[in-house]
């Protein structure tokens, strides 16, 4: 077993928080099945949780939900007019004047092969309902 140092505590206060991320950030990169990064992995486990309790996101509105993504993840305006269509629309989204899109883009779906001989039974059980 490891030494007392390389214990793993609940992180109940900001203080214990701040030692978290710190260690989070030492780890960052270790390769994944190793002990660094197992103790990188319960840690994030860890913080994210005590994250979740500490601030909850049910209050928050979508659109600064995707402000604040978008600044975590080092993302512009520019990626978003990409995935929306254009900047008129990501300036309508981003300033609320247009509901944001509920779903993601379009894509065309296959179509599906159905055998002619289910067909007529489709058409006829319709007709004798209940």
């Amino acid at each position: 077993m490891g030494s007392q140092s390389d214990m793993i505590a609940p992180i109940r206060d900001e203080m214990s928080h701040k030692a978290a991320l710190g260690e989070i950030d030492r780890l960052w990169g270790a390769a994944a099945g190793t002990p660094q990064g197992d103790r990188l992995d319960v840690l994030m486990t860890l913080v994210d949780a005590y994250e979740r309790l500490r601030w909850p996101d049910d209050d928050v509105h979508p659109i600064d939900a995707i402000k604040a993504r978008m600044e975590n993840s080092d993302r512009t305006r520019k990626d978003f007019e990409k995935i929306v269509g254009s900047s008129g629309r990501a300036s309508e989204i981003l300033n609320r004047r247009r509901p944001r899109p509920m779903r993601g883009p379009r894509r065309p779906r296959p179509r599906k092969k159905i055998s002619r001989a289910i067909v007529p039974k489709r058409r006829a059980a319709a007709h004798y309902k209940d």
